[in-house]
């Protein structure tokens, strides 16, 4: 892929997409790789781009990120995001189970319905085990007690005592690429270069939002891994991104993690 400033690529060092800037200034020391033990790793890096310069999509407004509250459970994406589903499903690459190594993991099917709340996200409805946050990055969410937070770029990483789940909060950059193709874009790369990597399921769930779920094999951890990743867009063109990864075992948790972050979700003001 062209590297030339403006363009955006491939990082093969930080294992995320970058914005048009030249690769040759960007640090190695901002890498946290997944197989390097305590370090927990992101898995992408969405694309965004400013109002403008994506197409136009018919967007959610914000009053609707705290009206809406559907709750995402292992593969079911709900949330504020998803006030409709187009007949234009962009699937690429199916659903398909994982290696024998590890359970089958096929993704389960978008629900049928999505019934919004009236009211708007509130601690006493925050699921047991898990805390609402107010990030310094301007968004609020909601994560699972106890984790940890750190943040490399626009990368926001909340990560379990023992280093082996994360959850992975990618706010707005200069990168401009549509949910879809930010997420299309990060499985080749991820494909390229994580061990037995496997699209489990890459799908657009309506004009705004896009669902991947892939799993690898991780060969410090001595496991299967499988993530879910949400990315979507606010009402200002804005484009955020929800991870979670773990156990491939442990699945559907991963997607229960998103869930709950999708529906305690509100975008920093202005987003």
């Amino acid at each position: 892929m062209s590297k030339n400033r403006g363009d955006a690529y491939w990082n093969d060092e930080a294992q995320r997409w970058e914005p048009g800037v030249d690769p040759a200034s960007v640090s190695s020391a901002g890498r946290r790789a997944d197989e390097a033990g305590p370090r927990s790793a992101p898995e992408h890096f969405v694309g965004y781009g400013p109002p403008g310069s994506l197409p136009r999509f018919s967007r959610v407004g914000v009053p609707a990120v705290v009206a809406v509250a559907v709750l995402l459970v292992g593969g079911l994406v709900g949330g504020w995001l998803l006030l409709g589903d187009d007949d234009g499903d962009q699937s690429a690459g199916g659903r398909s189970s994982v290696s024998a190594s590890a359970p089958e993991t096929e993704a389960p099917p978008p629900p049928d319905e999505l019934t919004p709340s009236a009211e708007a996200p509130e601690a006493d409805r925050v699921p047991e085990g898990y805390e609402l946050v107010q990030d310094e990055k301007g968004f609020s969410t909601a994560v699972p007690e106890g984790w940890k937070r750190s943040e490399d770029g626009v990368q926001v990483y909340y990560t379990s005592p023992d280093q082996r789940r994360m959850l992975q909060i990618s706010t707005p950059s200069g990168l401009m690429l549509t949910p879809y193709q930010a997420l299309q874009q990060t499985s080749e790369g991820l494909r390229a270069d994580r061990p037995g990597y496997e699209e489990v399921e890459l799908k657009q769930l309506n004009d705004g939002t896009a669902k991947l779920v892939y799993a690898y094999d991780s060969q410090s951890l001595g496991e299967r891994r499988m993530a879910m990743d949400v990315a979507f867009l606010t009402s200002g063109s804005r484009q955020y991104a929800v991870l979670a990864i773990g156990p491939a075992a442990e699945w559907p948790d991963q997607g229960t993690r998103v869930g709950t972050a999708l529906r305690h979700f509100v975008p920093a003001p202005g987003a």
